[in-house]
């Protein structure tokens, strides 16, 4: 079992929670580089922003 966005909730669940977590700040960053370009500059479609998976007991094997 895995979840989404590593809250503090994760770590102390039994058995603890396998997470991806996003980092906010980079994807606030790129949202405002994509809403503010200069002007004539062709407006960027998608971006991409790479998660950061944190293996907990959720996803070993049983002891």
């Amino acid at each position: 079992m895995v979840g989404f966005d590593d809250s503090p909730l994760a770590s102390r669940l039994w058995p603890s929670l396998t997470s991806v977590r996003r980092n906010t700040r980079d994807t606030g960053r790129t949202a405002a580089a994509m809403l503010i370009q200069p002007e004539g500059t062709p407006m960027l479609a998608a971006a991409s922003i790479r998660p950061h998976l944190v293996i907990r007991d959720s996803s070993q094997p049983p002891e």
